[in-house]
């Protein structure tokens, strides 16, 4: 497999220019891509095994997943999330997938994040090059990994999921590729916000489940002009499509709670 080479620019430091928040890692990383199946697969390989050993992961809805590239939209609550949709298609289905800069500060995990097709974006920041960035990988055949939410759900035990970020609704409209929509549920538990990864107690395992669900239909907007208010009616669909996967015992769960807080 020849190397991929994919080159966004972006907004360079000037004195004329100074940043408005610290630089970090979507400064300095350069957004060029030389991937070779070799190395992806080795350091994929005891990754996938290591999730496993861990947890029991149940995949449903592979099938629904068209062959051409698209651009996988799950929920997020936890830092497994990006692994947990790539494990579903490895190693034949490479997946292009943004992740927390904060991953990328220390040099050995910015190689092995790089080496599966991660790239950083900083939370809570309007990174237009990192947006440009993803519609490029998939006009040119990638398949693409992008949270609607822009970051991990805090509170993911009251059933809802975050608004749905523009940003999505940009990609998806500037590229026309099919969006499937995900639903991951379990991964809150296997490694919850701000801790670290955790498995079962003794030999029991946390049971993980992804649920792909089939392209969500876009045609009726892709002939609205470009902007804010037709991102927002993207992001809006593609967030319905993805709450339409949640388990049918997190809303028995949820009235329970919404019960409990009337008393």
């Amino acid at each position: 497999m020849e190397p991929t080479q994919i080159t966004a620019t972006y907004p360079t430091q000037t004195q004329a220019n100074p940043p408005l928040i610290k630089r970090g890692a979507t400064d300095y990383f350069r957004y060029t891509y030389k991937t070779r199946k070799l190395l992806y697969y080795i350091v994929g390989t005891p990754l996938s095994i290591a999730f496993d050993i861990m947890w029991d992961i149940k995949y449903i809805g592979r099938e629904r997943v068209p062959r051409r590239n698209v651009i996988f939209m799950p929920n997020h609550v936890s830092h497994l999330d990006g692994f947990l949709v790539g494990k579903a298609f490895f190693p034949t289905r490479p997946i292009h997938a943004l992740a927390d800069e904060k991953l990328f500060k220390h040099p050995l995990s910015s190689w092995f994040l790089s080496n599966l097709n991660a790239f950083p974006v900083r939370k809570r920041a309007k990174q237009l090059h990192v947006v440009k960035y993803a519609i490029e990988l998939v006009k040119r055949g990638k398949n693409l990994l992008w949270f609607p939410e822009g970051q991990r759900h805090k509170q993911p035990w009251l059933r809802t999921l975050n608004p749905g970020k523009v940003g999505a609704g940009w990609i998806a409209h500037a590229t026309r590729a099919p969006i499937i929509p995900v639903f991951i549920d379990g991964a809150e538990k296997a490694m919850p916000v701000g801790k670290p990864p955790t498995k079962g107690p003794g030999f029991r395992k946390i049971k993980i489940t992804v649920e792909f669900g089939r392209p969500v239909p876009l045609d009726e907007y892709y002939d609205l002009p470009e902007g804010k208010e037709t991102s927002k009616l993207i992001v809006n669909r593609i967030m319905q499509a993805i709450e339409e996967l949640r388990p049918k015992y997190h809303y028995e769960e949820r009235e329970k709670y919404l019960k409990q807080q009337l008393q």
